[in-house]
């Protein structure tokens, strides 16, 4: 399977969940639904982290988002 962009994963997921059917299907959807907004939670944090890292390291605040600062 190819690379998927992280911005056509939301519409993915969903087009999968609306697809399921059983009689376990609403809790195998609300439980992918809440992992992957963990996911996405995970994936902004190490962005933050990657910007103060990167701050750290060269003294710039250029990559720092306005949070950061």
């Amino acid at each position: 399977m190819a690379a998927v962009p992280s911005y056509h994963l939301d519409s993915l997921v969903t087009q999968e969940m609306l697809g399921l059917d059983g009689s376990d299907a609403a809790e195998v959807a609300i439980r992918t639904l809440v992992a992957g907004r963990s996911l996405e939670r995970i994936a902004d944090h190490a962005g933050i982290i990657g910007a103060r890292l990167l701050f750290l390291l060269t003294g710039d605040t250029e990559h720092l988002v306005s949070e950061v600062r």
